[in-house]
């Protein structure tokens, strides 16, 4: 029933209850209340202190995770934030929030001028975005721009602009460019 749904992996099948809810004392409601505790200490922000209002905002970016979306911008982040209402932070809170959820390595976030408009909700994501300019000689092309782009970063340690899009302009980083808003920074 399940089995396309788009959080699959995530439905447990290794225990399956009955519950009779018209029955105060059936065993099953137990059952389930330790399973769920089980599941929750498995977590990997158990025992830590979070906000309850930190919850709509932490839960918006995970279904953006699940989405596929790998990079936002603050601004984004900000009006998200803005239509949670009665939950939503001031700028301030929002900017404690991205530093903690940077700290326990659920985003990546740099408080820096040329960084902070960006947040990387998808930190595997930054894998691609270095292996497109850190990679070993032995994987260079033989010849042609990114040769040359790779040849003068090795001897110089300089990086244009120009140069990291053509980059990422391979196959293999077609997901790094997704706008032009990211595309202008």
């Amino acid at each position: 029933m399940f089995s396309s749904h788009k959080l699959h992996e995530h439905i447990l099948y290794d225990k399956v209850f009955f519950i009779n809810a018209t029955d105060e004392a059936d065993l099953e409601i137990g059952r389930l209340k330790d399973k769920l505790v089980d599941i929750a200490f498995q977590q990997s922000t158990w025992g830590q202190q979070m906000p309850i209002v930190w919850v709509p905002l932490d839960l918006q970016i995970s279904d953006m995770r699940t989405d596929g979306v790998k990079l936002i911008t603050k601004e984004k982040l900000l009006e998200m934030n803005k239509n949670n209402e009665k939950f939503a932070l001031s700028e301030r809170r929002v900017e404690d929030f991205l530093l903690v959820q940077h700290s326990i390595g659920k985003l990546l976030y740099f408080n820096e001028p040329a960084l902070r408009d960006f947040i990387v909700i998808q930190p595997s994501a930054m894998v691609n975005i270095l292996r497109a300019f850190i990679t070993d000689r032995m994987f260079w092309p033989e010849n042609g721009p990114i040769r040359d782009i790779l040849e003068n970063l090795s001897s110089t340690g300089v990086l244009t602009k120009t140069d990291l899009f053509t980059l990422w302009l391979q196959p293999a980083f077609k997901d790094i460019l997704m706008n032009d808003r990211i595309q202008e920074m």
